[in-house]
């Protein structure tokens, strides 16, 4: 690895660190004030996405589409490592209860639907602190491709 790709993978996981507990901040306050707008969640994210792209773009000589797309799908699995553990931590200690009461409600609903899966042993693993956090990982990873994807279009330095 070239030392300007580390210097890349560092300023991606800093700003991914920043991103991840920014957002975490805003997640966990949305909680204690008993208010939630997704819609914050997301601007804050893409936001942050353009903007350490760019900082990172002004810094170097060549950042094309490629790199710039790199560097925000780093960025994202970053951040979202950070919105793993904070997860986690919701699930496992902060709200538990909240939690399941709203995995049970999900059971429900599935059963009106002639959907039992409260008997269906493949829906356990769900249940678990660790599956969330890593499938929230893997999504944050996906979604940080489609929404690099895009913001790279922008940022791109030819």
């Amino acid at each position: 690895m070239s030392e300007k790709n580390d210097n890349r993978t560092k300023r991606a996981a800093r700003g991914g660190l920043t991103l991840g507990c920014t957002l975490s901040a805003i997640n966990l306050l949305q909680y204690l004030l008993n208010m939630r707008m997704g819609f914050l969640d997301i601007a804050v994210y893409i936001f942050g996405i353009v903007y350490f792209t760019l900082r990172c773009r002004d810094e170097s000589n060549i950042f094309g589409y490629q790199k710039s797309l790199v560097f925000g799908i780093q960025l994202s699995i970053f951040t979202y490592i950070i919105l793993g553990l904070y997860t986690y931590i919701y699930v496992e200690y902060i709200d538990p209860v909240g939690y399941h009461a709203t995995f049970n409600e999900m059971l429900n609903l599935m059963k009106e639907y002639g959907l039992d899966a409260a008997n269906n042993k493949e829906i356990a693993p769900v249940r678990n602190p660790i599956f969330i956090t890593l499938s929230y990982i893997i999504t944050g990873a996906f979604i940080g491709l489609i929404v690099s994807s895009i913001t790279s279009i922008f940022t791109r330095k030819n």
